[in-house]
């Protein structure tokens, strides 16, 4: 029986769930599964048959993919070759030089726009213009097919190189014997959403004897956003639960908004484990020991504190499973009875019965106490 107990509401909740169920399921482990929002009981119910029909059982018995855990702090892709026209706004809304900006930009034309862009920030671009895009960014890399990579001496050894692999059997002996002269190259796992082909793609490699450094590149049509979403996310999250990728790249044929994808790939960074780019909040679903609003005081606790993105916290209903379940949670915000709550930092329990009326603030308190004392 598979779960994802305190795995919260919202988009949050719904890519956590994916990433922690729809790995096992690809994985051909499980028999029952059961969605714990803390939502209304009904809407768990589509979101497991969602990842059901999303997550086809391929291995049964097998060992997990195995491969090298190269990178232990994955980049995120933000492919701009979707973007009709650069403007200034759009370094502004990838949140450029702050903490959710995307490592790695794709572009696939020159643009004086790309001057502006921080300097640690690295272009990908197609293997025929990438010298001409150094005119305009120091740090820019060869984006090439595998013909193209193993036909240029260039692009082997001299530059680091990113080989766009489209299917299995481009990862043969022949590329082999390139790479393995060339430590500096990184393989790009283009395919559509299929935990299969990637799981097999990392079998390649440790039959070959590579260890190189590997970004994996998705690319999906969104016609629903919801199941868009989870199946990303349950087929490609578990590869960064086992350390295996270097990087995500989303890419959503149709779709002119770039935001979109990036915004997927940070959530399922951090449902992974692997990124911070916001609070994290922990939450269970209601039950019968619930005794006040858990959604409203979910609600509350996220409008309070969402933008302490170093932080993760607890809002569990009651006092019984609640301190167990708050795992490795920074503070706790526990129902303790009627219209009381009482305060956790990590496991210690801090304030007891506070009224629920002054339980907010009291969390800020602490929050802002513990913060304090430990920048000095």
């Amino acid at each position: 029986h598979l779960g994802v107990t305190e795995a919260g509401e919202g988009e949050d909740g719904r890519i956590r769930s994916a990433v922690g169920i729809g790995t096992l399921l690809n994985e051909g482990i499980g028999d029952t599964i059961r969605v714990s929002l803390t939502e209304a009981p009904e809407a768990e119910i589509p979101i497991a048959k969602m990842l059901v029909k999303l997550c086809t059982p391929f291995y049964r018995g097998e060992n997990r993919a195995c491969g090298k855990g190269n990178m232990s702090c994955p980049s995120i892709v933000a492919d701009l070759s979707v973007v009709e026209k650069m403007e200034k706004t759009i370094w502004k809304d990838l949140n450029m030089g702050g903490i959710k900006a995307p490592e790695m930009v794709y572009v696939e034309r020159l643009d004086s726009m790309l001057e502006v862009l921080p300097e640690q920030v690295l272009l990908l671009a197609p293997c025929g213009i990438w010298k001409d895009i150094q005119q305009l960014h120091s740090r820019v890399s060869p984006l090439c097919s595998r013909e193209s990579y193993m036909e240029n001496n260039e692009l082997q050894g001299d530059v680091k190189s990113y080989i766009l692999l489209t299917a299995i059997e481009e990862l043969d002996e022949e590329l082999a014997k390139c790479l393995r002269q060339d430590d500096q190259a990184v393989l790009v796992f283009s395919f559509r959403a299929n935990y299969q082909l990637y799981q097999e793609a990392y079998r390649k490699m440790k039959q070959l004897q590579l260890e190189h450094q590997t970004l994996l590149r998705v690319s999906e049509e969104c016609r629903n956003a919801e199941e868009w979403s989870l199946k990303i996310a349950s087929h490609v999250g578990g590869f960064f639960l086992d350390r295996l990728s270097g990087g995500l790249w989303i890419t959503t044929p149709g779709q002119t908004d770039p935001f979109i994808a990036v915004e997927l790939c940070r959530n399922i960074l951090q449902s992974a484990g692997v990124r911070r780019y916001k609070t994290e909040f922990i939450s269970c679903p209601g039950c019968g020991r619930t005794l006040f609003d858990l959604q409203t005081a979910v609600s509350k606790v996220k409008k309070a504190f969402g933008h302490l993105n170093s932080l993760k916290i607890a809002v569990m209903g009651c006092v019984v499973n609640g301190p167990g379940e708050m795992g490795d949670a920074d503070f706790g915000y526990v129902g303790a009875g009627n219209g009381k709550v009482n305060l956790y930092q990590g496991r210690q329990m801090v304030r007891a019965a506070i009224p629920e009326e002054d339980a907010i603030e009291a969390l800020r308190q602490l929050i802002e106490s513990t913060l304090d004392k430990s920048s000095k």
